[in-house]
């Protein structure tokens, strides 16, 4: 398949594969679904999405009067140039062109990891097909909302339903990542940011560019030695690994029936201390787009603390909870959070976002500080 060079071209490209699809699935249907007929399957495609390097069609099949609807994620790398933004990362990046084999792997090792625990509190997404000659695979649609729908609905600007009741949901969702970061899976996963040293190297990393991409050096020379006095004083020099999700978020998390939650979306190759993961959602509590437009007004501090509590309850469970450790790699992770949205925000929002990310990390130092 060329590279579409405009419109017309590209719904052509869709349409082709969209039709390629159909035949495959109205094929394969039966072994899906125990309740569907060979050969009495109809196949339509319901809606389609395109991200980077990749397309996701939504297909309803339906045979003998039983639907069901399922999700096909197939690569799209004709004519995109693959690169990543110019600036720092936490994870090494992995080749698009092998990473949908990963995902696959991981969807997989999450629903027999899940499926045999068979605990009411945690979902697994079903992985239905690889199809090897589109590099795609296949998984049936969960019919539950994301956790970041629940979460608007206790802003302070939301209008309308009640504000939804997400104790449980935080705790399901700390215990659920808990469970990950165990799984036993071996076949493409490499140890990376393992040490403190590399911590520290990591961070600094951020610290120049946001220094150089702010201007405020005085500041990240203040961050950067904090940073490092703590972390020599509170990180072991080998830190406790676990199985990395990577983008563990509330975009990346359903919400079931009796607070059930479900990740999906993670590649599962990397093995890195246990915190990026905790520390990646926690950030992002405070770090939402809402919240930093509103400058800290959208959602209430003390809520956002509960909800963190709630969150490191659910993962340690009756363990001791590694708070200064965690909070030193919130600092990173706000870092990189705020490295991405620096290369993609005008002047005005430039000011209101590095007024809100200082303020945020000067916070969370001073809170390793006075513990």
């Amino acid at each position: 398949m060329n590279a579409p060079e405009n419109l017309a071209e590209r719904n052509a490209a869709i349409e082709t594969q969209a039709d390629s699809l159909v035949d495959l699935l109205r094929e394969r249907g039966h072994r899906y679904f125990s309740d569907f007929e060979e050969g009495s399957i109809s196949v339509n495609l319901m809606n389609m999405r395109r991200r980077r390097y990749s397309a996701l069609y939504k297909f309803a099949l339906n045979s003998i009067g039983k639907q069901h609807n399922v999700f096909v994620k197939i690569p799209w790398l004709e004519g995109v140039e693959i690169k990543r933004e110019n600036r720092p990362y936490v994870a090494p990046e992995v080749d698009p062109r092998i990473k949908f084999h990963y995902f696959h792997a991981a969807l997989a090792a999450i629903q027999d990891h899940f499926r045999n625990l068979n605990d009411p509190r945690f979902g697994a997404i079903r992985v239905l097909d690889l199809i090897e000659e589109h590099g795609a695979f296949v998984m049936e649609e969960m019919s539950a909302p994301m956790l970041q729908d629940l979460f608007a609905t206790v802003s302070r600007f939301h209008v309308g339903a009640r504000p939804a009741d997400l104790d449980s949901v935080f705790h399901n969702a700390g215990a659920w990542l808990g469970e990950f970061h165990m799984l036993d899976k071996k076949d493409n996963v490499k140890a990376v940011n393992t040490k403190r040293t590399e911590f520290i190297a990591l961070t600094h990393k951020f610290i120049v560019f946001l220094s150089d991409a702010t201007g405020n050096r005085s500041f990240f020379q203040d961050v950067a030695k904090r940073t490092e006095t703590y972390a020599l004083g509170i990180l072991p020099e080998n830190l406790p690994l676990g199985l990395r999700f990577g983008d563990y978020w509330m975009t990346n998390i359903l919400v079931g029936p009796n607070n059930r939650v479900t990740g999906f979306d993670t590649v599962a190759c990397w093995r890195v201390p246990i915190y990026e993961d905790i520390a990646y959602f926690l950030a992002g509590l405070y770090a939402t787009r809402q919240q930093i437009a509103s400058q800290g007004l959208a959602f209430d501090r003390h809520r956002l603390a509960h909800y963190e509590k709630t969150f490191l309850c659910g993962y340690f469970g009756e363990q001791t909870i590694p708070v200064r450790e965690i909070q030193l790699y919130q600092v990173l992770r706000l870092l990189e959070r705020w490295s991405g949205r620096a290369t993609r925000v005008g002047k005005l929002s430039g000011v209101l976002l590095n007024r809100y990310f200082s303020k945020v990390i000067d916070d969370v130092l001073q809170a390793i500080n006075d513990k």
